[in-house]
């Protein structure tokens, strides 16, 4: 194939869909060149027909061998038929069709690799295209049905939902077809959260912030913001959406409990929840924290929420200032070094470096929280433990009262995961413990695959290589071996595995 549509992968950003897809089909090839479309249980549905893929939400949108673009869905029927469009874009559970396309929208075939199209572009980096088009543009349905075709009475523009202009009235659609918004306020621009739940709307002089389900026919709520600027959604979850205006230096906080947002003014880059919904905002080389009943803070160090946090001081061995609460203390962690990485904390404890001592752990009101001193420490993870190193090469697991959970010392250990960790002997070979402590396997592997933990229908899988095979073991199923194989396994985690251009069900059987 020597050509492929740059538009369609650029664009691919905009449909955020797939990820609440379940995954009951994938598209494997044996020679890089030509693809088919399998279910998990090996079986192929298609011929070797399609020289490109893209999975969307409701199938996928492929090329044939005549660089045709189309639709299938995911038993393989055709939803669009290949080259009845030039170009075709996903959104949502609807597609753009375009009818004429010019040469800069195309790259040749050998530049492209399938195997990298679920890349995401930013929002940056897509053309943000704010234009009505009269001509060579069709909205069609999950079911390939056209919608609306752009003319001269119906205009069309292409945000990141689609906005139909007709007889003076601004239509959005959402979902597959469904109106979001309809009324003779112009509508400047449209952006939506990759998960599509969250869409704003301009009107130029305000912003409209909606909340959608996959649920609800209509919107769960609707916000009025009161501002014109260009503003992308970069952070979501239950609690909170982050809004950000990177030219005007505006950062909207959209308070989803209590259904209002927060303005501030501050220069960010980037932003996301952490694992406790802390909402963290990164400008080039300051991280702060912010929450709706505090004001937005500079984190330095070790930090648990907006309210519980460290403030490393400028000399290296402070005073360090501990805010936990109300309470402010300045005078405790004297002579000690904290962490220069901002970091999250699991628990309420924290290493810290005391000068001429070691390492040893603190809590948020000042006191010594584990009486050893270690040459190397940790802060707890995910799984209340924490990495120490006792003496030369000598490394254990603690729990947060300072109990060793390892009967033996390791020359070294490695968190790899989930419940897991990878202990070492001085020679390399690797075993490995759980969060308790106990050994779930012997010391007998040299090899540690990039991606050791994979999920597959919520069952963690663990891969490990030993004298150059890899096993591949269900921790469901206490630690049975389901698959092993000499060389470099990959388990894709919608459930099948590859070996070179080899391809394997979940429960080992090679996929014909």
């Amino acid at each position: 194939m020597k050509k492929i549509l740059v538009f369609v992968m650029a664009m691919a950003m905009l449909c955020g869909c797939s990820q609440n897809k379940t995954v009951t089909t994938f598209m494997l090839t044996r020679d890089n060149e030509t693809y088919a479309l399998y279910n998990t249980e090996g079986k192929q549905i298609t011929e070797n027909d399609y020289t490109y893929y893209k999975e969307v939400n409701v199938g996928y949108i492929i090329a044939d061998t005549n660089e045709q673009l189309g639709v299938i869905d995911d038993s393989g029927n055709s939803i669009i038929e290949p080259g009845t469009y030039s170009e075709i874009e996903s959104i949502n559970s609807m597609f753009y069709g375009y009818n004429d396309m010019s040469e800069e929208a195309t790259v040749d075939s050998e530049d492209t690799d399938s195997e990298d199209i679920d890349s995401e572009e930013t929002t940056d980096e897509i053309e943000d295209r704010t234009g009505y088009l009269t001509d060579n543009l069709d909205i069609l349905n999950s079911e390939g049905e056209v919608l609306y075709s752009a003319s001269e009475d119906i205009q069309i523009m292409q945000s990141d939902l689609p906005v139909i202009l007709e007889n003076d009235t601004y239509t959005v659609l959402y979902k597959d077809g469904e109106t979001l918004y309809s009324g003779t306020d112009r509508v400047s621009y449209v952006r939506q959260s990759s998960d599509g739940q969250y869409v704003l709307i301009s009107f130029g002089d305000f912003i409209k912030f909606y909340y959608t389900d996959d649920i609800e026919e209509t919107a769960n709520f609707d916000l009025i913001i009161e501002d014109s600027g260009q503003y992308s959604i970069v952070a979501t979850n239950d609690l909170g959406v982050i809004l950000n205006d990177k030219d005007n230096e505006s950062v909207i906080y959209v308070d989803m409990t209590n259904e209002t947002y927060y303005q501030f003014n501050q220069k960010i880059e980037s932003a996301y929840f952490d694992s406790k919904s802390n909402a963290i905002l990164l400008a080039e080389n300051t991280t702060y924290i912010y929450s709706v009943s505090h004001d937005l803070i500079e984190l330095t160090s070790y930090y648990y929420s907006s309210s519980i946090y460290l403030q490393r001081s400028s000399s290296v061995y402070g005073p360090h200032t501990i805010y936990s609460g109300d309470t402010t203390i300045t005078d405790v962690l004297v002579d000690m070094q904290l962490n220069p990485v901002v970091s999250e904390l699991n628990s309420m404890i924290y290493p810290v470096y005391v000068k001429d001592q070691g390492y040893t752990y603190y809590d948020f009101e000042g006191n010594q929280a584990i009486d050893t001193y270690y040459l190397s420490a940790e802060a707890f993870d995910e799984n209340g433990c924490a990495i120490v190193q006792r003496n030369d090469n000598s490394y254990v697991l603690i729990d947060s009262d300072g109990n060793q959970l390892t009967k033996s010392t390791y020359y070294s250990i490695k968190y790899i995961g989930s419940s897991y960790y990878a202990v070492y002997n001085d020679s390399g070979i690797f075993g490995v413990v759980n969060s308790n402590g106990e050994e779930v396997f012997a010391q007998e592997y040299t090899e540690l695959p990039e991606n050791c933990i994979v999920e597959v229908n919520n069952t963690i899988y663990l891969l490990l290589i030993k004298n150059g095979r890899t096993y591949v073991y269900d921790s469901g199923s206490d630690m049975e071996e389901v698959f092993s194989h000499e060389g470099n396994v990959i388990l894709n985690p919608k459930g099948y595995f590859v070996v070179d251009n080899t391809y394997y069900t979940i429960d080992g059987e090679e996929i014909e």
